[in-house]
């Protein structure tokens, strides 16, 4: 019985709980000379082949550091410092999107700061056989890349027309103040030099879930005009059933609807 008991935790990796051997801890950790600031980060604990390369990835991506390298903490390149009063990101924090048999997804938040502070919110999706990060073209043929751009496009592009519409309508209003007319001016030449030149899905975030797949294209303003922007990013959420005859042999493999026990 011992025996066989150690058989299955040494095969564990084949079994169909996969998930169920990773886990993601919190680390956190107060800046020991600005202990105010407290910073928070995942990690992934499991199997060392694929964990370990998972963290990898996203420490150097998002902490500016080598992981396994840190001398002192794994936020020293991007916390503040004496002589150093603006630390290069805050409010550093995540949420774990998605960990199953295929995949690791997580979105990292904070505010990036250099000459002026810019929040942020980037999603990393991993492939849990792997470790490898996963791009968006990877689930689909390339008639069926071609086809879900047109439709993320096709959706952003009819937002901004309505939005047009409707600010159009405010500035033919009688009852308009004198104060909102400069803003609703600003807000319109937003929206209409709001470009959709993408010639590939390479470029926008994705968030799986157990049911599909959501897909965000930037917003249209930047830091300057961000107050005036009330469309915020572009979400098109596609279920499975909707993508199944778009995807690539990869998109067929793992991307499939939970199934209900």
């Amino acid at each position: 019985m011992n025996y066989f008991f150690s058989l299955i935790l040494s095969i564990g990796i084949f079994l169909p709980g996969r998930s169920q051997i990773f886990q993601v801890e919190k680390l956190s950790e107060k800046n020991p000379s600005f202990p105010e600031d407290v910073y928070v980060f995942p990690v992934l604990k499991g199997i060392p082949s694929i964990a370990d390369k998972i963290n990898s990835t996203l420490i150097k991506s998002e902490l500016d550091l080598d992981y396994g390298k840190q001398k002192n903490s794994i936020f020293e390149n991007i916390w503040k410092m004496p002589g150093q009063p603006m630390a290069q990101v805050n409010d550093l924090n995540y949420k774990t999107e998605l960990l199953n048999q295929n995949f690791f997804s997580v979105t990292v938040s904070g505010e990036w700061c250099s000459a002026y502070c810019e929040g942020f919110e980037r999603t990393y999706t991993f492939d849990m056989q792997t470790g490898e990060k996963v791009m968006l073209n990877s689930f689909f043929s390339a008639a069926g890349q071609k086809k879900i751009l047109n439709d993320l496009l096709l959706s952003k592009t009819l937002k901004i027309q309505n939005k047009i519409k409707e600010i159009k309508a405010a500035l033919a209003s009688d009852s308009l103040l004198a104060g909102e007319k400069e803003s609703y001016d600003q807000m319109l030449d937003l929206y209409n030099n709001c470009g959709s030149n993408y010639d590939s899905l390479h470029y926008f975030r994705f968030i799986p879930s157990d049911t599909g797949l959501t897909i965000i294209i930037e917003k249209c303003s930047l830091h300057a005009n961000r107050a005036i922007d009330d469309l915020g990013d572009f979400k098109s959420y596609f279920s499975f059933g909707e993508l199944e005859k778009y995807l690539s042999d990869y998109g067929k493999k793992k991307l499939k609807a939970k199934e209900k026990r």
